[in-house]
């Protein structure tokens, strides 16, 4: 939930699936389940107006809270792609084809999404970017990834 907007109630909610359309009618924000009003696709991502948010000040204790919906209410994925959630015990592997460890989780950062991967006990952050995630195949849950020398002793 990024921020509040204008008077009425209403959230700017910026979805991690860049092109989402719209969202289901429910969705949990924080620990709870709150039904959509009204939902329209901006630029920055959906204003939504939920049930029983009626001002901007309800709206504002909002901020910051995580949304969620649930798994069968989302699209299936295009051929080749992968939600983020997906990604946790992909195996990861190098260009040379020797396996470096799996993925944990997929972490928002500030100039871009980062991988966390277990590496033989440590855990280590790279760049979620086409330079160095090679490939992902969602079939065999794997990935292919072409770090910059020294990155993953970090």
């Amino acid at each position: 939930m990024a921020r509040a907007h204008a008077l009425r109630g209403f959230v700017l909610i910026v979805p991690h699936h860049a092109p989402c359309e719209s969202l289901p009618h429910e969705v949990r924000v924080g620990e709870v389940v709150r039904r959509i009003a009204e939902q329209q696709r901006v630029h920055l991502g959906i204003l939504v107006r939920f049930e029983g948010i009626a001002d901007r000040t309800a709206a504002e204790a909002l901020r910051g809270l995580p949304v969620k919906c649930e798994r069968d209410a989302l699209p299936a994925p295009l051929p080749g792609e992968v939600y983020a959630a997906d990604l946790a015990g992909f195996a990861v592997f190098d260009r040379a084809g020797k396996q470096l460890g799996s993925v944990v989780t997929l972490e928002s950062g500030a100039a871009q999404d980062l991988l966390r991967i277990e590496l033989g006990g440590r855990e280590v952050l790279v760049p979620y970017v086409p330079p160095i995630i090679f490939s992902v195949d969602p079939v065999s849950r794997r990935m292919v990834i072409d770090p910059p020398e020294g990155l993953l002793e970090l």
